[in-house]
């Protein structure tokens, strides 16, 4: 059962949950509080009594304003109706600003009725006063409110462009809190919307707002988040790097929830990064401060967590222990996706402890839960178990339905991986360039600021001042350009490298071949010959972990690739009931366990061969794979009595295909790629056996550079 890879790919849906619930906590505060400095802290009852006793004015506009902000999150319908006889009062003495700031009110009230629609509307009408009476405090409030409307409603198209417009807002009144404020929040949108650049460009302008207003609370925040989004996109360096930053503020600042969420994110980096002790050590300072300080809903993440290193080290008393702790506080708290994570996690505790049925009844469970929410990751997690159990069990047909179910969430998260690497590199790129835009800015108005001081002296000094500074922008411009030449030629190789390997992942993982196998095992199945459909899904399963678990490495050993190729061909022979008989020659002299070779090259070949060659062929075919070593030369020789080229192009030209190989453009581009990055050469070559006019062969040459 490939327990390794299910450890590694676990982790990643739990920095999601957990990590985002700081976030989402300190932005629906202000957001259900409708954004104002003006909330009143006096007694409603007492306010009512002056209402009913005052005349109508300004004042008594005020006083309902206050009322209403006092009970409007409570009391939304009463609240609504006070704020509707503001908005009268205010039309009758014709104050323009009290009518505006009553309509933001009777939206707000309108939104925690759930009435999206009246919400909005009133909104924009108090937007549309303040702007024509140039209301700054109250256009402010009538975009804030607008903004985080279309936000709660998930309608981040339209929320962005007001949070947008809150920030500028704020920089105009000069309030650099607020400003910081909104940026945060604006970032938050940014990441909900996946323009993780953008996010993390706006995090790290809130950041620099914040320090200069020694907001340390909202830097601690921000950086956070800035973690978060690194570690979502598997980047787990950077993440530790911001979890770091974080974690001196938040340790001056002394706040224990936000120590716990800290200590949480960096012992899900150090995990991934140096291994389940280190992680422990994390995970164990935020649950000693989750029980002493009573945080009883930041208890099943961390407990959870605990189990699974646990698990990783084998100490499985106290695995156990920890995930039915994390079990029954996420039940307590009805946090379902814990529930769910902390169900699986102990089905693979029982199937680790060979007890099959329990193992069953959780990894259901967890599915269950999974399955109502859409988790591609957690639903990978739990099938990749379960195929394992039914099989453990001897129940070969539902071992093979949930494999194919664990092959297609396998797909979906090789995608999600592929778009993941190309924003890694986006952010890269795009953050050195906000970051040297934010330079030249500040070398400008240091530059402005000295040419003041320097006309009240002399133009002479001005002048000398401004070729100066010309000179060094003009430098820094200059090794700027360089700079980002070098970043975007690195990017593109390593965008074309990720892509091969890719494509070379698809080739050896051909779809046609895995259906056929799997179709091969069902009929095994319904003729009832369990042996040979266990011993074939057995043979078939090795060969899917060998090929994925070498799939992220650009270099094998020739031990791994000819057992690659072995079961392969034994698979192919199998299912073609013996059509052909194969060889592997390997010399002892060879030293296979020690000689590296591309990764992903040779089996596209043998396929060629099985599939073009040998099928055809009225004859039992012979496919021999051989290598070759001469001096600092390596020679691999692929070499079938099939129909050949030749022939086989016939067969296709009769059929009407019109073929274009590209596993051998697949095949050169691999060599070259990797040949670049090792210094050496290679040679490809296919050759028509002229000898008898049948069957193929192709030789790869590489000529290392050790021995030149």
């Amino acid at each position: 059962m490939p327990a390794k890879e299910y450890f590694q790919v676990i982790l990643s849906p739990i920095a999601r949950e957990r990590r985002s619930a700081i976030a989402a906590i300190l932005l629906l505060t202000l957001l259900l509080s409708g954004y104002t400095p003006l909330q009143a802290q006096s007694n409603p009852d007492s306010l009512k009594k002056v209402i009913a006793t005052s005349k109508d004015d300004t004042n008594k506009v005020n006083t309902i304003f206050s009322l209403v902000r006092a009970i409007e999150d409570r009391h939304p319908e009463e609240a609504l109706q006070y704020a509707t006889e503001g908005e009268r009062i205010a039309r009758k003495i014709g104050w323009h600003k009290g009518i505006a700031e009553m309509l933001v009110r009777k939206g707000f009230a309108y939104r925690v009725l759930g009435d999206s629609n009246k919400a909005i509307s009133r909104m924009k009408e108090a937007l549309q006063i303040a702007e024509r009476y140039k209301l700054k405090s109250t256009e402010s409030k009538a975009v804030y409110n607008l903004g985080s409307t279309y936000y709660l409603l998930e309608d981040l198209k339209n929320a962005i462009p007001y949070f947008e417009r809150c920030v500028l807002l704020d920089r105009e009144a000069g309030d650099k809190k607020l400003e910081a404020d909104d940026n945060t929040f604006l970032a938050m949108i940014y990441e909900a919307s996946g323009d993780f650049p953008a996010a993390i460009q706006t995090y790290q302008k809130s950041i620099d707002v914040y320090r200069t207003v020694g907001d340390k609370r909202g830097e601690a925040v921000a950086l956070i988040n800035i973690g978060k989004i690194f570690f979502d996109l598997d980047d787990m360096h950077r993440a530790l790097h911001y979890d770091t930053l974080a974690l001196a503020t938040v340790t001056e600042l002394k706040d224990t929830l936000l120590l716990i969420k800290t200590w949480g994110n960096m012992g899900g980096a150090v995990a991934i990064l140096k291994g389940p002790t280190e992680a422990l050590g994390y995970y164990t300072l935020a649950y000693k401060a989750i029980i002493g300080g009573g945080y009883a809903e930041e208890l099943p993440y961390i407990a959870d967590l605990l189990g699974f290193e646990y698990m990783k080290l084998n100490l499985m008393d106290s695995a156990k222990h920890y995930l039915f702790m994390g079990l029954r506080s996420a039940g307590q708290q009805k946090q379902k996706n814990w529930e769910a994570y902390a169900s699986s996690l102990i089905g693979q505790y029982y199937y680790r402890t060979h007890n099959y049925e329990l193992a069953l009844t959780y990894l259901n469970q967890s599915l269950e839960i999974a399955k109502q929410s859409a988790d591609v990751k957690r639903l990978f997690g739990a099938y990749n178990i379960l195929w394992g159990v039914y099989e453990a069990m001897g129940k070969p047909n539902e071992a093979l339905q949930a494999y194919k179910q664990y092959v297609t969430f396998k797909d979906s998260l090789y995608t999600l991986d592929k778009e993941k690497a190309t924003v890694r590199n986006e952010i890269g790129f795009e953050y050195r360039m906000f970051r040297l835009k934010d330079s030249l800015e500040h070398a400008q108005q240091i530059q402005l600021s000295g040419l003041r001081l320097q006309r009240q002296r002399s133009m002479l000094y001005a002048g000398l001042g401004l070729a100066a500074a010309i000179i060094v922008l003009i430098v820094f411009l200059q090794r700027a350009k360089i700079r980002r030449t070098k970043t975007e030629q690195k990017n593109l190789y390593a965008r074309r490298l990720l892509e091969t390997e890719l494509q070379a992942l698809r080739a050896q993982m051909n779809p046609h071949f895995i259906f056929n196998c799997l179709n091969s095992i069902q009929a095994f199945i319904l003729k009832e010959n369990r042996i040979d459909a266990t011993h074939y899904l057995q043979k078939f399963s090795k060969l899917i972990r060998l090929i994925l678990d070498n799939s992220q490495k650009t270099s094998n050993t020739l031990d791994d690739e000819t057992e690659i190729l072995r079961l392969y061909m034994e698979l192919e022979q199998l299912r073609l009931k013996n059509k052909f008989d194969y060889e592997i020659d390997v010399p002892e002299d060879l030293e296979s366990s020690f000689t590296e070779i591309p990764s992903m090259v040779i089996q596209p070949l043998v396929e060629n061969s099985i599939w073009h060659g040998l099928m055809q062929s009225e004859e039992k075919g012979k496919l021999v794979v051989s290598f070759r070593k001469d001096g600092n030369k390596l020679t691999c020789i692929v070499e079938d009595n099939g129909i050949g080229r030749e022939h086989a192009g016939k067969i296709k030209e009769e059929q009407g295909k019109k073929h274009e190989s590209k596993g051998m453009k697949l095949i050169e581009d691999r060599l070259r790629a990797w040949s670049e990055t090792k210094g050496s050469h290679y040679v490809f070559n296919i050759f028509d056996n002229v000898a008898n006019n049948r069957g193929t062969r192709t030789e790869i040459t590489i000529l290392y550079p050790a021995y030149a």
